[in-house]
C-alpha cells in the first residue's frame, strides 16, 4: 500500500474520532506547555554568566565595583581614583563604569537616529527614540575588562584623543549604511561637537547591563544586544564617572584588597565608598539557581513519568476499542508494516497539533501574561528558539515513538482471530 494512501487514511482515522482527538490534543498540550514553562524558568534562572561571558566579559569571577555614594568634587574624580586603584597591589585591571539609556538629541546624528528608532533595547517602547539617538556612554579603559569584537574600524584602545568630539562604535546593523570615519559635525551648547564612527561591531555583540551587582537569578539576561545600539566614547578618553569596575588578580583576597581600597581612597579625600564584589553577587545567584534548578528537574522527571503512565494506559484502552478494526485489516490483506505505519502517522498528526498549539500558547502566555520589554522579548525568543522549540520536538517524537510502540506490540503479539474476538465483545 502507497505511503501517499497510508496517511490519508490515518488523517480519515484521526479526523473520525474528534472528540478523542480533543482530548488527546489537550493532554499532550497540558503536558508539552507544563514542560515548556519549567525550561523557561531553568534557562532564564542559569542565563546571567552565559550572556555575561558570550558578551566578552573578561574575568567574571573576580570582577568587583567601586561606588562613591556622595556627590564628589570635580578635582577628586576620574583619573586620580583610578589611579589609586590601579596602585592597590592585586588589581588586575580598571575601567570607568559605564552608563546606559544617555539619548542625544544633535540633529547631526538624523541619520542613525532614524536607523535606530523602534529597535534600541535601551527605549521603554517603540515610540521612544522618535527625539534622539540612544546611546551607551564607555571610555578608553573598557577594553582593560571588556572584549570588543569589530567588523571594521579601529580598536578603542587605538583612538587618538580628540578635543570636543566623541567616537561612535555603531551596531552591526548599521554596516553598509554608514561608512567607518563619517563625521557628524553638531553642537553642545554654543560650541562646535564632533561625531567620528570609528568602527561597526560583530553582528551578536552584547554588552552588560551598567549594574551587574543588580543581578539575581530572577534575570533573564545581563547583557544588552548591540546590533541596533551605539557605544560612545568621548574624546578625551578619559573616565569621566565616579564608579569604577575592576578585576582582582587569581590569588590575592577580596577583603584584603577592599581594605587596602578605602583606606587609600580615604586617605585622598574620597568618602562614603561602597564596594562590591560582583563575581560572589553572581555566583549567590547561581547558588539560589542550582537549589530551584534542582526541583524544576525533579517536577520534570516527575511530569515525565507520569504523562508516560497515563500515555500507555490510553493507548492500551484505544488498542482494546479498536481491535476489531485492526483484525478486520489483516484480514483484509493489510501488512503488519501498513498498520504500524498507519498507527505512526497518527500519532504524528496528533503531537504534530499538540506541539504547534503548545508553541502558539507559551508565547502568547509569555507576552500577554508577564507583559515583558523589549530587551526581555529579545532574550526570551532566543531562550524559546534554542531551548523550548528543540526540546518540546524531542518530546514529542518521544510521545510520538511511545504511542506507537504500545498498540504495535499489542497487535504483533495477538492473531488476526484474537483482535476479532468472539461476536459481542
Amino acid at each position: 500500500m502507497r505511503k501517499r494512501n497510508i496517511i490519508r487514511l490515518a488523517a480519515d482515522n484521526v479526523m473520525s474520532h474528534v472528540l478523542q482527538l480533543g482530548g488527546n490534543i489537550v493532554l499532550a498540550m497540558v503536558l508539552l506547555l507544563l514542560i515548556a514553562v519549567l525550561i523557561s524558568v531553568y534557562s532564564m534562572s542559569t542565563n546571567i554568566r552565559r550572556s555575561l561571558q558570550e558578551s566578552g566579559i573578561r574575568n567574571i569571577d573576580t570582577l568587583c565595583e567601586i561606588r562613591f555614594l556622595d556627590e564628589l568634587d570635580s578635582e577628586l574624580q576620574s583619573d586620580p581614583a583610578m589611579d589609586i586603584i590601579k596602585s592597590v597591589d592585586g588589581v588586575e585591571a580598571v575601567t570607568c563604569a559605564w552608563q546606559t539609556g544617555y539619548i542625544n538629541t544633535d540633529p547631526a546624528l538624523e541619520k542613525l537616529k532614524n536607523i535606530q528608532i523602534g529597535h534600541s533595547f535601551q527605549a521603554i517602547d517603540d515610540e521612544d527614540g522618535k527625539d534622539g539617538l540612544y546611546y551607551i556612554e564607555i571610555d578608553a579603559t573598557i577594553q582593560n575588562i571588556w572584549k570588543m569584537k569589530l567588523d571594521e574600524g579601529i580598536l578603542i584602545e587605538e583612538l587618538k584623543p580628540m578635543e570636543d568630539g566623541m567616537y561612535l562604535y555603531l551596531g552591526s546593523a548599521y554596516k553598509d549604511k554608514i561608512e567607518v570615519g563619517t563625521k557628524y559635525i553638531g553642537e553642545v551648547g554654543d560650541q562646535s561637537y564632533t561625531y567620528v564612527v570609528a568602527g561597526i561591531l560583530e553582528k551578536g555583540q552584547s554588552f552588560p547591563v551598567s549594574q551587574m551587582e543588580m543581578l539575581d537569578f530572577s534575570d533573564v539576561t545581563g547583557t544588552i544586544p548591540l546590533d541596533y545600539e551605539v557605544l560612545a566614547c568621548p574624546g578625551e578618553i578619559f573616565c569621566n564617572h565616579s564608579d569604577f569596575y575592576f578585576s582582582i588578580k587569581q590569588g590575592h583576597s577580596y577583603v584584603k584588597i577592599k581594605r587596602s581600597l578605602m583606606q587609600k581612597l580615604a586617605k585622598a579625600g574620597y568618602k562614603d565608598i561602597k564596594v562590591i564584589d560582583i563575581g560572589k553577587a553572581i555566583e549567590n545567584g547561581e547558588e539560589m539557581s542550582r537549589k530551584i534548578n534542582y526541583n524544576i528537574i525533579q517536577m520534570l522527571i516527575l511530569v515525565g513519568l507520569t504523562f508516560c503512565i497515563v500515555l500507555l494506559c490510553i493507548q492500551i484502552l484505544d488498542f482494546l476499542r479498536r481491535r476489531r478494526e485492526y483484525g478486520i485489516m489483516l484480514t483484509a490483506g493489510f501488512s503488519m508494516k501498513n498498520i504500524t505505519w498507519m498507527i505512526l502517522w497518527e500519532n504524528i498528526l496528533k503531537f504534530l497539533l499538540a506541539y504547534g498549539c503548545s508553541l502558539f500558547l507559551v508565547w502568547w502566555l509569555f507576552i500577554h501574561i508577564i507583559e515583558p520589554d523589549q530587551l526581555m522579548v529579545f532574550s526570551y525568543r532566543s531562550i524559546y528558539w534554542k531551548r523550548v522549540v528543540p526540546i518540546l520536538g524531542e518530546i514529542s517524537i518521544l510521545f510520538v515513538a511511545l504511542s506507537t510502540i504500545c498498540p504495535v506490540f499489542m497487535i504483533y503479539k495477538c492473531s488476526p482471530i484474537d483482535l476479532l474476538g468472539k461476536e459481542g465483545e
